[in-house]
């Protein structure tokens, strides 16, 4: 019975040894910019933008004549430079 207690012991040592990493793993990522919680945009591409159930749904082309082409009317193009600021503010 006193060995499967330091078992189990051993094992959640190791879990937690496993987890702490992971974390730090994740926090250095977000540190570095390798994952973001912001969309970013390229500045000499054009987005088409379609606003669904709150999720906004972007295409990327690369001119503005290709956007307005490929998408109706009811959907806007904008460039990835404007795209940028709306995110800022």
């Amino acid at each position: 019975m006193r060995d499967s207690i330091w078992t189990y012991e051993r094992r959640a040592r190791y879990l937690m040894i496993v987890v702490s990493i992971l974390m730090v793993t994740v926090l250095l990522l977000f540190k570095i910019g390798l994952i973001s919680t912001f969309p970013s945009y390229k500045e000499n591409v054009w987005y088409s933008i379609n606003d669904r159930a709150g999720l906004v749904i972007t295409k990327e082309f690369s001119s503005e004549l290709g956007c307005r082409a490929a998408v109706p009317p009811a959907v806007a193009c904008r460039s990835g430079k404007a795209m940028m600021t709306a995110t800022a503010s």
